[in-house]
């Protein structure tokens, strides 16, 4: 009987944690810490184009905290959230922080009809395009958009699932904490 229960409570203790992680992963516009985020320790470095073909890599980005978005036009979502996480971007433009979108559009044409970056305090944004959706992949992205917060040494901090509110203070307080 005390096998039993030693063996119902490790069970617990094993399937409680998961669980809500599976439920918070499910969950759009959630927050969810780095600490629960497959692969936190190390971020994913990349190579993708700008609109220019001019080839850019996650790791030229270290020294700085990055806020990396996934989206692409074809996702209802993402079009409504766009406009303001731009909004936040451009805020914080005098702010050492990159802000990188990544859409994950089949072409340019189609990714410059939903969102052309360009415009007073977006010289920090930078735009860039993957066809094939390997880097969403290799971080993880399942459900769009998808943002991931980085520290200056690229380890994942937080990672948003799903639309958020860019104009809130939750998220502002995340960026102004790390920024300090």
């Amino acid at each position: 009987m005390k096998i039993i229960s030693a063996l119902g409570i490790a069970g617990l203790c094993v399937l409680l944690p998961a669980s809500a992680y599976f439920f918070l992963q499910s969950q759009p516009g959630s927050l969810v810490p780095g600490s629960l985020v497959p692969g936190s320790l190390l971020s994913n470095d990349f190579q993708l184009p700008d609109r220019a073909g001019t080839i850019h890599r996650l790791s030229d980005l270290k020294g700085a905290p990055v806020v990396l978005h996934f989206w692409a036009s074809w996702c209802p979502p993402c079009l409504g959230e766009i406009s303001k996480w731009v909004e936040l971007a451009s805020s914080y433009h005098e702010r050492p922080i990159h802000w990188v979108a990544i859409s994950l559009d089949q072409n340019w044409a189609d990714a410059l009809r939903a969102w052309n970056p360009t415009g007073p305090g977006l010289e920090k944004v930078l735009s860039l395009l993957d066809t094939e959706g390997k880097v969403s992949d290799r971080f993880g992205t399942y459900q769009f958009p998808e943002t991931y917060l980085l520290n200056s040494e690229l380890k994942v901090v937080t990672k948003w699932v799903g639309p958020q509110d860019w104009g809130g203070d939750q998220i502002r307080a995340v960026l102004d904490q790390l920024v300090k």
